[in-house]
């Protein structure tokens, strides 16, 4: 194997690794799975916390949890990577600001949320591979164009 034919191979586990990652946070945000808050208290919080109007902090959620369905799956991926990047990089910039950046748990955070950005960044610059539903909806639209 070529290393050009195992682009694919990286690209589906990039996206089964981020996709379930962001699914996991975003489910704990939206239904309180995993001992998360839930939605009104996610909302609720980052109002108290950061000032968040209830329109960003549910947009923020609903982004990171139906991004992460999107990347899993392979479908509307570059435009839900380009939604994950944002939303890791206000968890980012929130992290560093409540504990300062030199903090230890700041620190690990701060970095966890660059790697998330950084796969995201990799997805919307690249598209979601060859083993995805954005390729066989490609292929599908290709075939039924007429000549």
């Amino acid at each position: 194997m070529t290393d050009s034919k195992l682009i694919p191979v990286g690209l589906i586990f990039m996206r089964i690794v981020l996709g379930a990652l962001v699914l996991y946070f975003g489910a704990q945000k939206l239904f309180g799975a995993f001992g998360g808050l839930g939605f009104s208290g996610t909302v609720t919080d980052w109002e108290a916390k950061h000032h968040f109007h209830t329109a960003y902090s549910s947009a923020l959620i609903f982004i990171e949890f139906i991004g992460g369905v999107c990347v899993l799956l392979g479908v509307l991926t570059r435009l839900a990577a380009f939604g994950l990047a944002f939303v890791s990089g206000v968890a980012a910039y929130l992290r560093a600001g409540d504990l300062g950046l030199y903090a230890s748990a700041s620190v690990q955070d701060f970095g966890f949320q660059i790697c998330l950005i950084a796969m995201s960044v990799m997805l919307l610059t690249s598209g979601a591979g060859n083993f995805s539903l954005d390729a066989i909806l490609a292929k599908r639209m290709r075939k039924s164009k007429p000549a």
